[in-house]
């Protein structure tokens, strides 16, 4: 409809321009360019320019085929009209009816529309040429008037564009669409004896090969009555039942766990449900326990020693070492020394409790000791400075002493021959000893 009000939008302003051209002709020695621009179905754009004539042409009376055409135009409009008013009626008096007949009204109403407008066209079409003619004559007439008006060339492309102007078809919503009903006849419905299969047509059952007729069970490519479909283990009927498939063969649930599910290795049944797999084997949750204390683990994990698992008490209690000094589990890094382990600030001399910053330590009753310690207890240390004695030593009176530490205790000389004199606990030389005590 909208196609249609712009054609008559344009026809009308060509029409009062062709008629404006004929009354102003005489007047006028140069007439403006007009630019035609229209949208129409083909979607062309033209511009058509009036081109001032060279010569001035003779004013003559409004051509009868202008009448004519106004007269089209008018028809034309009261068509659109007509169109307009005949959809609305057909909309409102359809409300109520059933979709199919208000679209097959709808349709009939708008073929004839479109006959009515195809004979408004058809009309101006003839209108057209008679222009056309009366311009040639016209054209003949006149000395420079070679080409033809521009009217006429306008009128001309408008009714080209007409011609192909074409009511966009009706199109009917699939949701309201009602199929027609169709009668039965003998050729729609075949007779139930042609269509019924013959006795060889039925599957034949896997088991006892006779025909399948009425429930029917397939089973891997193979076709079964209920009542043949036979557990392989224990032969009982499982068509109606669940069942299992294994290497091609059927189950029951009960022989199927039995000899092919996995199995507790505590208990030796298959397990159904949750399965814990540890120490390359099966178990349910509630069996896997520590080997010690018998408490489930598993679910803060566990520690395995000699293919058996264990809580992480019992672990840290049994096979974690243990420091040899403070007794306690090492679960960090530790020193190994002396047979057994150490933490590292546990390992100190037993005596001072000092660590050994140079690496080395002594042994002593299966303790690590300081040096100092260490000759202490061996009894290696110099009676007279108390220090290590590393060579040569002289015992005398239950002592050790450096062979340069062992001096008379007056005279402070060195008692090299070996030969001195004891005195409350203190070596002396035979001339002091003489001096004084004697």
């Amino acid at each position: 409809m909208e196609d249609l009000d712009q054609l008559l939008v344009e026809l009308q302003n060509v029409s009062q321009r062709t008629r404006n051209i004929y009354e102003n002709n005489e007047s006028e020695t140069r007439l403006e360019p007009i630019v035609l621009n229209r949208n129409l179905p083909t979607h062309r754009t033209q511009t058509l320019n009036l081109i001032r004539p060279d010569s001035m042409i003779e004013p003559e009376p409004v051509p009868k085929s202008l009448n004519e055409l106004d007269q089209l135009l008018d028809a034309l409009s009261k068509a659109k009209e007509t169109i307009r008013k005949d959809t609305q009626n057909q909309i409102s008096r359809t409300a109520n009816s059933t979709p199919t007949k208000s679209i097959s009204n709808i349709d009939d109403s708008s073929r004839k529309n479109a006959k009515s407008i195809d004979d408004l066209i058809e009309t101006l079409n003839d209108t057209t040429e008679t222009i056309k003619s009366n311009s040639k004559k016209k054209s003949s007439s006149t000395k420079h008037s070679s080409k033809k008006s521009p009217a006429t060339k306008e009128l001309e492309d408008l009714m080209e564009s007409l011609s192909n102007f074409k009511l966009p078809p009706q199109t009917t919503s699939p949701s309201t669409h009602v199929p027609p009903c169709l009668s039965p006849s003998s050729e729609q419905l075949p007779s139930l004896k042609e269509t019924s299969p013959a006795p060889q047509q039925y599957p034949l059952c896997h088991s006892c090969q006779q025909p399948i007729i009425g429930q029917i069970i397939t089973v891997l490519d193979r076709s079964y009555h209920p009542e043949h479909l036979r557990c392989t283990a224990c032969n009982i009927e499982i068509g109606r039942k669940d069942f299992y498939e294994k290497s091609g063969k059927p189950y029951c649930e009960h022989d199927y766990r039995r000899l092919f599910a996995p199995k507790c290795t505590r208990c030796d049944q298959p397990i159904i449900d949750v399965m814990i797999t540890a120490l390359n084997r099966n178990w349910h949750p509630e069996h896997f326990l520590c080997e010690l204390c018998q408490r489930r683990v598993g679910e803060d994990g566990y520690h395995e020693k000699d293919g058996h698992a264990y809580c992480r008490e019992c672990y840290m209690n049994n096979f974690v070492p243990k420091c040899l000094g403070c007794k306690q589990t090492i679960v960090d890094t530790y020193i190994q020394a002396l047979g057994g382990h150490y933490h590292k600030t546990c390992f100190v001399c037993q005596e001072c409790s000092q660590p050994f910053l140079t690496g080395s330590f002594y042994e002593h009753d299966h303790q690590p000791l300081c040096e100092l310690h260490y000759h202490q207890r061996r009894g290696s240390l110099c009676s007279s400075c108390q220090k290590p004695i590393g060579g040569r030593c002289i015992t005398a009176m239950g002592r050790k002493y450096h062979v340069e530490h062992f001096i008379c205790s007056y005279c402070t000389r060195q008692l090299q021959n070996g030969t001195f004199k004891e005195y409350q606990n203190k070596p002396y030389c035979h001339p002091c000893f003489l001096k004084l005590f004697a």
